[in-house]
């Protein structure tokens, strides 16, 4: 009687998990795609990132992730000329800012899924990928007086060589294109991972926060400031809000 019990038992349980997996086999087959926009900040900068998955099995994802970063010097500081009365915050001795295009390939893997509409679903995120770094030189304003005493402001870039300019700089020009056509391109590595938790009232659209730490590394330093020692290898945690649709 008892190996009975215990076989029914051991049946029903049986039963029981592979009708569950029937169901996320028909809800996979239903939503094999997914696609996240979301807004991102991170430890250097901010930035906007897309998140791709392809389901490969139940809880296996594909995944390519876009982002287009800014990325700051750890050291970065933003202050007014103490020298000027009323000039705008600039970053003494930059030469450059750096934007990133990173291109990510790797894997979500579900480590929780939802059951129904009020749970969390946890995911973790990981890939790595090629990054491409796009370095505009920064243009400060800078106050000149002339013999006869007038003055005018011109743009120029930091020379850590000439005491005037610095003495005098009143902030970054408010032209956004100058030095565009002084901008180079670098390329590098890039990897990143982050837990990924989503919750909404519907399957096929959803929200999702994640946080997690990514990796931006280039061949040689990259070429930022012009009196502080430039990194080549720039890590930051990051904390990006997405909306997702399934389809």
């Amino acid at each position: 009687m008892h190996r009975i019990f215990i076989i029914g038992l051991l049946l029903f349980c049986c039963s029981k998990a592979f009708a569950q997996d029937d169901r996320s086999s028909e809800k996979n087959i239903l939503y094999p795609h997914a696609t996240d926009f979301g807004v991102l900040v991170h430890t250097g900068g901010f930035g906007a990132d897309v998140q791709i998955t392809k389901q490969r099995t139940v809880n296996d994802h594909q995944l390519f992730d876009l982002s287009i970063l800014e990325l700051h010097h750890p050291k970065e500081i933003s202050q007014p000329n103490p020298a000027i009365t009323g000039s705008n915050p600039y970053v003494f001795g930059k030469l450059n800012n750096l934007i990133v295009l990173n291109l990510n390939y790797g894997t979500r893997y579900v480590i929780a899924d939802r059951n129904n509409s009020n749970d969390v679903k946890v995911n973790l995120n990981y890939s790595i990928g090629p990054v491409i770094g796009w370095l505009k030189p920064v243009y400060y304003q800078v106050r000149i007086t002339s013999v006869d005493g007038s003055t005018q402001i011109i743009d120029a870039k930091f020379d850590p060589s000439n005491t005037v300019y610095q003495q005098n700089t009143v902030g970054v020009t408010p032209d956004l294109f100058k030095g565009m056509s002084q901008s180079f391109v670098i390329y590098g590595a890039t990897a990143k991972m982050g837990l990924n938790f989503e919750w909404g009232r519907q399957d096929y659209k959803y929200y999702s926060l994640e946080s997690g730490v990514m990796i931006d590394a280039f061949p040689t330093p990259v070429p930022i400031f012009a009196t502080i020692k430039n990194d080549q290898v720039f890590v930051n945690l990051y904390l990006s809000i997405s909306y997702g649709i399934r389809k």
